[in-house]
């Protein structure tokens, strides 16, 4: 068990902070399945894809715009169905992003 709260032996250790420069509040950010790419997404409309590497450092690869509202939640698919991402939106539409899109292509 880990001690998010800093008191205990075992404490959780930050990893990696990442500026994501959103220009609104962040709602979501989640890993994929290898731990190498963070998605994010913000009431700014917009989902960020950064590659993370193992020195701490990150770069922005991919900057996805398309909903039209606050996006709520992004989910990576399992590598076996390729690169995929899902992302739903106070727009009320779930948009499944593949390959090069979240690649920056």
């Amino acid at each position: 068990k880990l001690d998010y709260h800093g008191s205990g032996p075992e404490r959780a250790e930050m990893a990696v902070v990442v500026d994501t420069a959103h220009e609104d509040q962040i709602h979501d950010a989640k890993l994929d399945y290898y731990g190498n790419r963070l998605a994010t997404c913000s009431s700014d409309r917009t989902i960020k894809i950064f590659e993370l590497s193992p020195d701490g450092t990150q770069t922005i690869s991919a900057n996805i715009a398309g909903h039209e509202g606050p996006v709520w939640e992004v989910a990576w698919a399992h590598p076996r169905y390729g690169t995929v991402l899902a992302s739903c939106s106070y727009d009320r539409k779930v948009m499944v992003w593949r390959g090069d899109q979240t690649r920056g292509g």
